[in-house]
């Protein structure tokens, strides 16, 4: 995606807390290649003309890897569903 905006919400130092929020525009989806983008904005996927906005907001997160926070892998998790 060409166009997205990411917001990272924590309160602690370990990220125990925090609240990931994604928001991209479907129709800004960019692989370099012409064909797969327009099949990925299609009803076959994203539905880019039905849902133009993808959003995505965590409900939790762990560390994953890494003994740093800053320099660490995490999964983040979510009750929210991509699709209709």
């Amino acid at each position: 995606f060409k166009t997205f905006d990411i917001r990272i919400n924590s309160q602690k130092d370990d990220f125990t807390d925090a609240v990931i929020e994604v928001k991209a525009d479907v129709n800004s989806i960019n692989t370099d290649n012409e064909m797969r983008d327009k099949d990925l904005k299609s009803e076959k996927f994203f539905d880019a003309a039905k849902y133009p906005t993808l959003a995505f907001k965590s409900t939790s997160l762990r560390k994953v890897e890494g003994k740093s926070p800053r320099a660490a892998i995490y999964y983040a998790s979510s009750s929210q569903r991509l699709a209709a």
